[in-house]
């Protein structure tokens, strides 16, 4: 991190992740009053969308798209209209997915990719907002990919509204001093 703030000065730092939303309840402890066994409710409908996102941890800027499938053409895509959205070169943290290779080979104009090493979730920061969500939309049934879609973006709207929140979420101690960030 140290050496990519060296290297592109005042280029952001985004960081990228991918998470599968869909019709399968997930299920997560809850508080109840003592003595009481809520039901424990669920369905077994396969049917899913892929949300990407992308976080600048230190601004808390986001951004996100709902898309129907995690393949090379829809990571560029996002890729693409994230790097037309920020406006500028950017530097672009990510895990090492099968869709992020062929974009990583290829290059996106003003995009610099680095890979995060395998199997190590905990360094991406967009993990963290995929666990509050899933938290937060945990037991319970929705009727319809778009029912679940909807709820999806009431949690977005709290994001792009409140960017302390992604902050709070998303700016580990280590990833602001290696930029070099002081608060």
């Amino acid at each position: 991190m140290a050496q990519l703030s060296q290297a592109h000065g005042d280029q952001p730092v985004w960081a990228e992740d991918e998470a599968r939303f869909g019709l399968k309840t997930w299920h997560h402890r809850r508080w109840m009053a003592l003595g009481y066994r809520p039901d424990w409710v669920g369905q077994q409908r396969y049917e899913w969308f892929y949300l990407y996102g992308a976080i600048e941890p230190l601004r808390g800027r986001s951004y996100f798209w709902l898309l129907p499938d995690l393949t090379s053409e829809s990571v560029r895509f996002f890729v693409e209209e994230l790097r037309q959205e920020v406006g500028q070169d950017l530097v672009l943290i990510w895990d090492g997915a099968g869709g992020h290779r062929a974009v990583h080979k290829q290059g996106v104009h003003g995009v610099w990719p680095v890979a995060l090493p395998a199997a190590s979730p905990q360094l991406n920061p967009v993990e963290s907002v995929w666990r509050v969500w899933r938290k937060r939309l945990a037991n319970r049934i929705f009727e319809s990919l778009q029912a679940l879609q909807e709820a999806v973006m009431e949690e977005l709207r709290i994001f792009w509204q409140e960017p302390e929140v992604v902050i709070s979420l998303t700016a580990y101690p280590w990833w602001r001093k290696a930029l070099k960030y002081t608060t």
